[in-house]
């Protein structure tokens, strides 16, 4: 991750409703914008739900055979950066065979298999992990003695369809910058409430978080799977383009632009003698006195207060004492 970046990953997640094709369109919308990376979700409908329940039918309902998945990575991990998050261990063994091509995301659903996150760690180049859902003290417990800062980046922020700001704990970014952990804000509110958008995610960034994650679909008219909190190409990309902005401003350290000196000239107050200066003596606020003046290197009040500056000749009284009538001791 460049520093002083921030990473954009856009979130596919069930919104293909199991057409392939759908996901096709997607990734190639994705292209066309610069957004970092494209996420995919994998799953095995038995490894998650009781077979013949209305969950279990649901994910089968959106669950790709890896066939289909082994054909999509293959047209697109050169394109663009992927990340795989499988939901069960099958998958997560299908995604290992891509351990070189790909980044791997950890889903909430197998977050707490310690198993599968150290053999993650020795195998993949980089590992997402969802912490949503832990309190306090199991977050600590994952952060001390089960992950590594230098592999492993922390997403937070969970799906309730959709996800209100009161309900998200932005805290918890705050404990993963203390144990030195790169995190990532996972969005997920109503996309009719930009105000709400924007706020979630630019609360994240102050609190520290290096990555947002956001659904994307092709139509949401057409309510795919989690359109509530998608957002189509044109809104990625404005969503993006604001929030680098601000990121960019967020970041900046000790800086004063150009129209923040012009300002100074016309409203800060420079130094004039208020009597005759002998040469060697130095300028106090006893022998001049300060008004506004816009011309270049003059000498303000705090100048005076900040150095010690001396007369290299005689000054008469009411002259305007520009820097290079004085020397600093």
């Amino acid at each position: 991750m460049e520093k002083n970046k921030l990473n954009f990953i856009s979130e596919i997640a069930s919104t293909h409703n199991g057409n392939p094709n759908i996901i096709c369109k997607i990734i190639d919308k994705h292209l066309e914008t610069n957004s970092d990376y494209i996420k995919i979700q994998i799953l095995k409908a038995e490894n998650i739900h009781k077979k013949n329940t209305k969950l279990f039918n649901r994910y089968k309902e959106i669950e790709i055979d890896f066939s289909v998945w082994n054909n999509i990575i293959s047209q697109y991990w050169k394109k663009t950066k992927l990340i795989i998050e499988p939901f069960d261990n099958e998958s997560y063994l299908f995604a290992k065979k891509y351990k070189n091509k790909l980044d791997l995301k950890i889903s909430s659903s197998e977050s707490d298999n310690f198993q599968i996150i150290k053999d993650a760690n020795k195998n993949f180049r980089k590992v997402f992990i969802n912490l949503s859902g832990y309190n306090h003290n199991q977050i600590i417990l994952f952060l001390k003695k089960h992950l590594d800062y230098k592999k492993n980046i922390i997403m937070y922020g969970f799906q309730s369809y959709p996800t209100k700001s009161e309900n998200i704990n932005f805290s918890n970014f705050e404990l993963f910058n203390k144990y030195n952990f790169i995190s990532g804000y996972a969005d997920h509110t109503d996309f009719n409430n930009k105000k709400e958008l924007y706020d979630n995610s630019i609360l994240a960034i102050c609190k520290g978080a290096k990555y947002i994650e956001k659904h994307i679909c092709i139509n949401r008219k057409n309510k795919p799977p989690d359109y509530i909190s998608s957002l189509e190409k044109n809104e990625l990309i404005k969503y993006m383009n604001d929030l680098e902005r601000f990121y960019k401003l967020f970041s900046k350290n000790n800086f004063t632009t150009k129209e923040e000196v012009n300002y100074a000239k016309t409203m800060h107050k420079f130094f004039i003698s208020s009597r005759d200066i002998k040469k060697g003596e130095k300028l106090t606020e006893k022998n001049g006195l300060f008004l506004r003046n816009k011309k270049n290197n003059t000498i303000s009040r705090i100048d005076i207060k900040m150095y010690n500056f001396y007369a290299k000749f005689d000054i008469k009284k009411n002259q305007l004492v520009l820097k290079n009538h004085v020397e600093k001791k």
